[in-house]
């Protein structure tokens, strides 16, 4: 609990307080987090193909045929 005051927590003087009001924050952002993670799941993960720092395209993990990409 003491990583999640430090990480999550607000500066009070010469302490760190996580106060209720942060924890339903982080646990609203967890929320948000799981959600998007079970959609990604039901697509069989996604892909980002990248190049440097920019982002071509992003595709289901399962729909990828090599066969396709081959020809």
């Amino acid at each position: 609990m003491v990583d999640l005051a430090l990480e999550h927590g607000v500066f009070d003087g010469d302490k760190i307080v996580l106060r209720r009001k942060d924890c339903d924050e982080v646990a609203a952002e967890l929320r948000q987090t799981l959600k998007l993670l079970e959609r990604a799941k039901c697509k069989g993960g996604i892909t980002v193909v990248v190049a440097g720092d920019c982002q071509i395209t992003t595709y289901n993990t399962g729909s990828f045929a090599r066969s396709a990409s081959k020809k």
